[in-house]
């Protein structure tokens, strides 16, 4: 019996036989098959009867029409593609016949098909299968389905008709193979099982003979692991067996007899050329007494077929090497084992092989051999990685010894292989590969160190040790992510020291590290030992924020420590933010307080910036609002613009009204918007919407805006009319009147929003046009659409498009803000 073909090559053979039996097969819509009498059946026809069904009716003689006939279940939803059916009469041998029925669905890779005989007793006609063939169910990469087949014809022109199941993912290299195959009985005319040879005739016959031999007793054994058995047509037990390096354990075919056509499939690393294979036959311990030693097999790769012949004396011997050579070597990721028959044809032997491995020509190579042949990346590089991927954990730490050795293309090499390894042998060189040279091989250290997790804690640690200054930064950000307590141990071993930017780096990875929970217990024992440095304890202060409940209390003694009145001034200055980030904390608020009166003005106006809260310090800000220094005074506006400052109010108008410098004009204006309601405060910020300086009256406009001093609108508009005014008033005038909802001005806002269509309209006119459109966006008049349709023209420079669809957008329309 020759091959069953695959679905891709069934079409082609149907087309085939199609043309090679002309005037019996029949195509199309209304088309109908007749197959003669034959021994002892009657006529039989298939085809569509006039409303479209497809029948099958049996006649004594021809012609035969197949109205009235048996219906067969063609589905619904392939009764479309009826025009593209094929019906053939195949001869299937002892003078009968059956036929073979294709519909082909080629935009879903499947066919309904269908194979029908005349019976041999009786009228009605035999349907020994119909339904959907082909790729039908399952996930990408191992779909799969019934199949259908018809064989070539033999010597006599008789035929096999075929019937299976296909996968997608267990095939001969890519040799499509019926599985479970069962054919069509010319003597029951029912399916039975079968043995199949799935190669091809031809391919058979042009296959290089080559013959077992016993393995040499002084060659090296052939590396296990390279080859990894992965599918089977069928097994007893688990096809891996055949790659497991036991040559205990066994892959048997289950069909029995000679196992003709059995296959299983393995997988062999790409980029390896195999010049030989080693085999164990009988196993060394066997428990199956039917197993018998294959006779004859096949060797298949995707392009190339070798026929194997075993010499007799291998059939009993029980875990003996036999080796066959390569010539030339092998190339490719798949090679399968096909059966051809086996010593004995018992009904009920097992064809047995108990091990496959491969040869290579790096055979023999010990682990740290082959680690050093990684280096230069080349052929023989490549080769020796798959073979040190197969080799075990001896072979990992091997390659983990060698990384920092190798050259680029090497580590390269090693990486792939390392990435099979446990962590705790692959993190180091991991870390040496995040301060190589090579960007890539950077990226694929963090990502491998962080599936790691806290394994490579130590391996980076160390790499942080000893990294440059422009790296450390980065090796600590991953250290930070997969161990973050490790991480401030390793910085502050290391900030001390660091120059400016280097500091400055690690500082924000110590923030980081800081803010996680189980860095917590690390965080405090830093700040408590007197084994750490100062410097250290004052970077673990700055980075930790607003502490944690636990770690609170260590950094207020720490802070108080490091503190006291004779400390360097850098420190000092350096302590007031984390001072007020202690908040209530009496030694942080005592610290913050001496700081205020200090005789430096730096130092006074920093401990302004840093109270949180102002109602914990409100006479000493109140102070510091008339500080003699100009920083002082400005720090201190900005600190009381907290709405928790309102007992500073009357205060911040009077420093409104008389400083002599418009930064602290600016400060408190801005401070006060964020003030209670008060008539006072609003008419001193009308006053200040005159000011002298532009950035005040600016400052001031918007503070009306955001207190929604709508009674003042008049001064606002004003300010937004005057063309002579500063370009940074006339923006602040036109936010604030959509600050306040003022749709009284949307006929003088409009024309400066449209004014944005024109591409050269100057920076100062383009500042201000889009305030107007920010204000328009906010009132959102009923016409808004229509108002702004010129901004939204294809005339209009893209980025004012986007603007003007931004503004449309907008979800913070305007509501008139709560008086305060």
């Amino acid at each position: 019996m020759s091959a069953g073909r695959s679905r891709g090559a069934l079409a082609i053979g149907s087309l085939a036989f199609a043309g090679a039996l002309a005037g019996r097969a029949h195509a199309g819509e209304g088309a109908v098959a007749t197959a003669p009498p034959g021994r002892g059946q009657p006529a039989l026809a298939v085809g569509f009867d006039e409303a479209g069904a497809l029948r099958a009716r049996t006649c004594a003689a021809k012609p035969c029409a197949v109205a009235g006939g048996l219906e067969l279940a063609l589905p619904a939803e392939a009764r479309p593609l009826v025009s593209g059916a094929r019906l053939h009469v195949v001869r299937i041998g002892r003078g009968r016949t059956a036929i073979h029925v294709y519909v082909p669905d080629s935009a879903h890779e499947r066919a309904w098909e269908a194979v029908v005989a005349a019976p041999i007793a009786g009228a009605e006609p035999v349907v020994a299968f119909q339904g959907w063939t082909g790729r039908t169910a399952g996930e990408h990469g191992e779909r799969g389905g019934a199949s259908v087949s018809v064989s070539e014809p033999d010597a006599d022109g008789h035929r096999s008709v075929l019937v299976g199941e296909e996968r997608e993912d267990v095939t001969v290299c890519g040799r499509r193979s019926l599985l479970a195959p069962r054919v069509l009985d010319p003597e029951t005319l029912r399916l039975s099982p079968v043995k199949l040879q799935r190669l091809s005739v031809e391919e058979r016959e042009r296959a290089p003979r080559l013959a077992l031999a016993p393995a040499a007793a002084d060659a090296p054994a052939a590396v296990p692991g390279l080859l990894r058995a992965t599918a089977a047509s069928g097994a007893i037990g688990d096809p891996a067996a055949l790659t497991d390096g036991d040559a205990e354990t066994a892959w048997a075919e289950n069909r029995g007899g000679d196992g003709r056509g059995e296959f299983v499939v393995l997988t062999a690393p790409a980029g390896l050329a195999l010049s030989g294979l080693e085999l164990v036959l009988v196993p060394a311990r066997s428990g199956d007494p039917l197993a018998v030693a294959p006779r004859e097999l096949w060797l298949a790769t995707e392009s190339r077929l070798f026929h194997v012949t075993v010499p007799d004396e291998a059939r009993h011997a029980p875990g003996a090497r036999w080796a066959v050579a390569l010539d030339p070597p092998l190339a490719g990721e798949c090679l399968a084992v096909v059966l051809e028959a086996g010593f004995e044809q018992r009904k009920d032997a097992h064809v047995t092989i108990a091990e496959v491995a491969a040869r290579t020509a790096l055979d023999g190579a010990s682990p740290e051999a082959l680690a050093g042949a990684l280096a230069g990346g080349g052929e023989r590089a490549r080769a020796a990685s798959v073979v040190l991927r197969s080799g075990g954990e001896p072979a990992f730490r091997a390659v983990a010894a060698a990384f920092a050795s190798l050259d680029e293309a090497g580590r390269a090499l090693a990486l792939d292989v390392l990435d099979h390894a446990p962590c705790e042998v692959s993190a180091r060189p991991y870390a040496d590969a995040l301060l190589g040279a090579s960007t890539g091989q950077r990226t694929h250290a963090e990502i491998r160190l962080r599936r790691c997790g806290a394994v490579a804690a130590a391996a980076l640690a160390q790499a942080l040790a000893r990294a440059p200054r422009r790296e450390s930064a980065r090796v600590a950000g991953e250290l930070a992510v997969v161990a973050p307590g490790r991480a401030v141990e390793a910085i502050l071993a290391r900030i001390a020291g660091a120059r400016r930017r280097e500091r400055r780096a690690l500082r924000v990875v110590l923030a980081r590290a800081v803010a996680a929970p189980s860095a917590a217990e690390t965080v405090t024992r830093a700040l408590e030992s007197d084994a750490t440095p100062a410097e250290a304890r004052l970077e673990v202060l700055r980075a930790i924020g607003v502490p944690s409940a636990p770690v609170a209390r260590a950094a207020a003694i720490a802070l108080a420590r490091l503190g006291a009145p004779s400390a360097p001034f850098r420190t000092r200055y350096l302590l007031l933010e984390p001072a007020g980030a202690l908040g209530a904390d009496r030694r942080a608020l005592d610290f913050v307080r001496a700081a205020l009166r200090d005789q430096n003005p730096h130092l006074r106006a920093q401990a302004a910036r840093a109270v949180r809260d102002p109602r914990q310090l409100p006479s000493e800000l109140l102070r510091a609002l008339d500080d003699p220094a100009v920083r002082v005074r400005e720090a201190a506006a900005e600190r009381l613009g907290d709405p928790r400052a309102g007992f500073a109010q009357a205060r911040l108008r009077a420093r409104l009204r008389a400083d002599p410098w418009p930064l602290v004009r600016v400060a408190t204006a801005t401070a006060l918007a964020h003030q209670g309601a008060d008539r006072a405060t609003d008419r001193a910020l009308v006053e200040a919407a005159v000011d002298d300086a532009p950035s005040v009256r600016a400052a001031a406009l918007l503070a009306l805006g955001a207190r929604g001093a709508s009674e003042h609108l008049a001064v606002v508009r004003e300010r937004f009319a005057v063309r002579e005014e500063a370009v940074e008033v006339r923006v602040a005038a036109a936010q604030t009147l959509g600050l306040l909802c003022d749709t009284a001005s949307l006929t003088t806002l409009t024309p400066h929003a449209l004014a944005l269509a024109d591409p050269m309209l100057p920076d100062e006119a383009r500042a201000i046009g889009l305030a107007a459109l920010d204000a328009v966006a906010r009132l959102q008049p009923a016409d808004a659409q229509a108002r702004l349709a010129p901004l939204l023209g294809r005339s209009a420079p893209p980025p004012v498009r986007r603007a003007a669809r931004m503004a449309l957008a907008r979800a913070d329309r305007c509501r008139a803000p709560a008086r305060r």
